[in-house]
């Protein structure tokens, strides 16, 4: 068995949970000692286990928390006052100890708090997977994001903590389904690669919190477990990769240039030598691929001439003007010393290397 412990606040909120199942008849002390010990048995024997209970049975009942009726322990409503603070919300009447275990112990490991959609989503796989994913990386997910969009989301993850090296670090929106794929699975390490997005988005959802095993139950009791000991599954985030976006920045610039040279090239018009495309027809491009980035045409417009006036991109004024994009080129408008520029310059732009 390893060294570390387990936490005593932990020991004392799952009790609690536990004797809060109505439906189930009052535990005497060897069915709480049954009930719970798969939340512990990676760390402390049997033996160890049932001394860690009595002790903790001992002080909850110090604390008026639990008391003792006919051999059956039952929580005082003092107990269900304290768990309920240290949870964040009200434990429903009437739910069995599976679903107390499954949904709002979890619920609580990973800190949902008051976010009712995610905790009810975390009675499902799909849904554990996608909430694990959120709490872990960081990366928001529609309620109604399929297995495809899961995958794009965790390219574009992947893209951006610097694991995808190569041809392959490219926008993946100029990709195959299964080059998305490939790039999500740099976010794995070893072993072979899945072959489905189902297989990645398990994979990768169990890496995060250190599970053997994809299963919803393996993710679950993982989870737990490592709850137990006092640490918190959130640690389990992979950290970023050198030379990747600070806390405080949703991109790194070459990031931001990356991907409007990518879409900027998408509705380009022009002749080969002077391809152009309107600002107004990338921006909305680049906020439908990465609406995690809260950029509004202001800053998006301020970014373009800072990289302009450093030399990284090329901005461009309108020597004609069509009648029928009159609207789309006001839209395009940057004021940028004495002149309105108003296309960005897909070819023949400096390196954003320089």
């Amino acid at each position: 068995m390893g060294a570390t412990p387990i936490d005593g606040a932990a020991i004392a909120e799952a009790v609690l949970l536990r004797l809060s199942d109505e439906r189930c008849p009052l535990p005497g002390p060897l069915r709480l000692m049954r009930d719970l010990q798969p939340l512990v048995a990676h760390r402390l024997s049997p033996y160890a286990w049932r001394r860690t209970l009595d002790e903790t049975m001992m002080a909850l009942a110090a604390k008026d928390h639990v008391a003792l009726h006919h051999a059956h322990f039952h929580a005082t409503s003092k107990g269900n006052r304290w768990r309920d603070d240290r949870f964040g919300w009200r434990v429903p009447a009437g739910a069995t100890w599976p679903e107390l275990r499954d949904v709002h112990f979890v619920a609580h490991a990973l800190k949902v708090g008051r976010d009712h959609r995610a905790k009810a989503a975390l009675a499902t796989g799909d849904g554990l997977r996608r909430v694990l994913l959120e709490r872990t990386l960081g990366v928001k997910l529609r309620v109604d994001e399929g297995l495809a969009g899961i995958r794009d989301v965790l390219a574009r993850y992947a893209l951006r903590q610097g694991t995808v090296s190569g041809d392959a670090a490219v926008s993946s929106h100029l990709l195959t389904a299964p080059q998305r794929r490939a790039q999500a699975a740099t976010l794995i390490k070893g072993r072979a690669k899945p072959d489905s997005d189902h297989r990645l988005i398990a994979r990768i959802a169990a890496e995060q919190v250190g599970s053997p095993q994809t299963s919803p139950s393996a993710l679950r009791m993982q989870l737990l477990r490592t709850y137990m000991t006092g640490e918190r599954p959130l640690a389990a985030a992979r950290p970023k990769a050198p030379g990747t976006r600070q806390p405080h920045s949703p991109f790194e610039p070459s990031e931001f240039l990356t991907e409007v040279r990518n879409f900027a090239r998408q509705c380009a018009q022009g002749w080969s030598g002077n391809r152009r495309a309107l600002i107004s027809r990338v921006f909305p491009r680049l906020i439908d691929a990465h609406p995690d980035w809260g950029l509004d045409v202001g800053r998006f417009k301020t970014l373009l001439a800072e990289a302009h006036k450093a030399g990284r991109l090329h901005l461009v004024h309108a020597d004609l003007r069509d009648k029928k994009i009159l609207d789309d080129l006001a839209a395009s408008a940057i004021a940028y010393h004495n002149m309105i520029l108003h296309f960005i310059r897909v070819e023949d732009e400096t390196s954003d290397a320089a």
